[in-house]
C-alpha cells in the first residue's frame, strides 16, 4: 500500500486528514494535562511541540482560547 493510497483511505474512513487527526489527539491530551499542575512548556513537549509558542497558537485554534485561559477556566470550574 502506498502512502498516497493510505492517506486517501484514511480521509475516506474518518472524514479528516491524518495530520488533523493527530493534532486533535495532541490538543485533547494537552487539555487533559492542563488540568494538572504541569508547566505549559512541559505540556507542549509532552504532546509533541518543541516550541511552546507554536503549541499555544495551535491550542487556541482548536479550543478557542490560550492554554493559560483554558487552565484558568478549568480552575474556576474546579472550585
Amino acid at each position: 500500500m502506498t502512502e498516497s493510497h493510505l492517506s486517501k483511505q484514511f480521509v475516506k474512513e474518518t472524514g479528516e486528514h491524518f495530520i488533523e487527526h493527530v493534532t486533535k489527539l495532541r490538543i485533547n491530551e494537552a487539555a487533559r494535562l492542563i488540568e494538572s499542575d504541569m508547566r505549559m512548556y512541559e505540556i507542549a513537549l509532552k504532546v509533541g511541540y518543541e516550541n511552546p509558542e507554536h503549541f499555544s497558537r495551535v491550542f487556541k485554534k482548536y479550543r478557542g482560547m490560550s492554554p493559560q485561559k483554558y487552565r484558568d477556566a478549568y480552575a474556576w470550574k474546579k472550585k
